[in-house]
């Protein structure tokens, strides 16, 4: 009926025009653009056979690597995001309406949750309304497939309900943060190791230190003269790709890690959000630290080293797991957290909302979506007596393997690049700044700058004037 009335409208424009004489030639030049857009607009929605309407959630996954994050930036409309991909690929699939899909509210879009510049994930899960010929799930992940880039995958769709929303069902969410061993290299061997590479001594690291001070205090502008030339980098990373991080250490970091666990006030874990907003509030479910390693791709008969850090929350804000994956690892390189008393005591300091304590984060390289998960949803309102099945993906699913295996071959080796000491170069960048600038674990360590950020300079003031 709708269409139909489109329809209508149109034939009444064609009238209207006739009467427009007055009217300017650019003016009637418009409304004739108008009207061939309308009658082909009309045409192609009457024309197309229509399906029944089933609202499913979509099971993806994606290498954010090439991407300015998951969500359609409306502003900046040219940039790649996940979302607008899909909403490409779903437009010349023809499995939506097309009259609704240049606004994915219209085609029953959620999505549950939101991944920044550059980070991938195994498993995302959105919504969608698809048409769907015979009720045919596994034709429309295959047109859908067909359309979208390689670095994007739809494993499965799943039936849900009427009132399903990929964000409010979710209760939980779990990341995964791919660690290099060398990332717990006490700061002894750290300085050593770097010394020898670069020819920049202790002495003289403390030197760029305290000239960077006096100039950012005195709003000079500094010569970027204590970077890593790129040929250092290479160098540390060839030196740094088969460490292994000690048993102590990996407890200490799992020491700290158990330390997060529980409702806490993360403020200084993220930016811009103040103790008191509510929003800073989050409620940690697990999180703990594996060991793996793959051969190195120039020596095979040695290995590289990781730890696959898994963690397991309700929700997260903005930069929060990577800067607690960098507390973490800075804990266990000092050896500051010897059991799990001492542990709690850093994470109690860190988050007590009177106490504000600026924070690095380490690189985003290492983090991905590992899952959204559906506990509530999944025990109370799926139904496979109706085709309304769990959604969740575990080793018994028949499309297991597929999934893990973009996990595994694309998604992590786009982190660990087949064993090449390169993936550790955002890292090696990340230790540099370490050594450079220093890292505060707690409100009263007194280190002179935690990172060049100025509102950071300004807190860290008072410490650098009594160094």
């Amino acid at each position: 009926m709708i269409f139909l009335r489109r329809a209508v409208m149109v034939v009444l424009i064609r009238k209207s025009v006739s009467l427009l004489a007055p009217l300017s030639k650019n003016c009637c030049r418009s409304l004739s653009v108008t009207i061939r857009d309308e009658d082909k607009n009309v045409a192609d929605t009457i024309g197309r056979k229509r399906f029944p309407k089933r609202k499913v959630a979509l099971l993806l996954g994606f290498r954010g690597t090439n991407m300015f994050g998951f969500q359609l930036q409306a502003s900046q409309p040219e940039l790649r995001t996940v979302e607008g991909e899909m909403q490409a690929a779903l437009r010349r699939a023809g499995v939506v309406a097309q009259e609704n899909i240049d606004d994915l509210k219209k085609v029953g879009w959620t999505r549950a949750a939101r991944t920044d510049k550059g980070v991938s994930a195994a498993r995302h899960v959105v919504t969608v309304k698809l048409e769907l010929e015979d009720d045919d799930i596994e034709k429309a992940i295959t047109q859908i497939n067909a359309e979208l880039p390689q670095d994007i995958r739809v494993f499965d769709a799943v039936r849900v309900t009427k009132g399903f929303d990929a964000k409010r069902s979710c209760d939980r969410r779990r990341y995964v943060y791919m660690l290099p061993h060398c990332f717990l290299m006490s700061l002894d061997e750290l300085i050593a190791l770097f010394s020898r590479i670069t020819g920049r001594d202790q002495a003289r690291i403390l030197a760029f230190r305290q000239q960077i001070i006096a100039a950012k205090l005195g709003g000079i502008h500094v010569a970027d003269t204590w970077s890593l030339t790129q040929e250092e980098k290479q160098c540390l990373a060839h030196e740094l790709a088969s460490y292994r991080a000690s048993a102590a250490s990996i407890e200490q970091l799992n020491h700290i890690l158990q330390a997060f666990v529980g409702t806490k006030n993360f403020h200084n874990f993220t930016a811009k959000i103040q103790s008191t907003h509510d929003s800073a509030m989050r409620y940690m479910i697990s999180l703990s630290a594996d060991d793996f390693s793959v051969p190195l791709k120039e020596y095979p008969e040695q290995n590289m080293h990781w730890l696959r850090l898994t963690v397991i929350g309700q929700s997260f804000m903005l930069h929060q797991i990577r800067k607690m994956v960098a507390v973490a690892a800075h804990a266990a390189r000092t050896s500051r957290v010897p059991n799990i008393e001492s542990a709690q005591a850093i994470v109690n300091g860190l988050t007590d909302p009177k106490r504000d304590v600026p924070l690095q984060h380490a690189p985003g390289e290492g983090l991905y979506l590992g899952e959204p998960l559906f506990c509530s949803y999944n025990q109370f309102k799926s139904d496979d007596s109706i085709g309304r099945h769990q959604l969740k993906w575990e080793h018994d699913h028949p499309k297991f393997e597929l999934i893990d295996a973009f996990r595994r071959d694309v998604v992590e080796n786009a982190i660990i690049q087949d064993g090449s000491p390169a993936a550790l170069l955002p890292f090696i960048d990340h230790l540099w700044h370490i050594l450079l600038f220093g890292f505060r674990l707690s409100p009263d360590d007194h280190i002179e700058l935690c990172n060049l950020d100025a509102r950071d300079l300004i807190a860290l003031h008072g410490d650098a004037t009594h160094q």
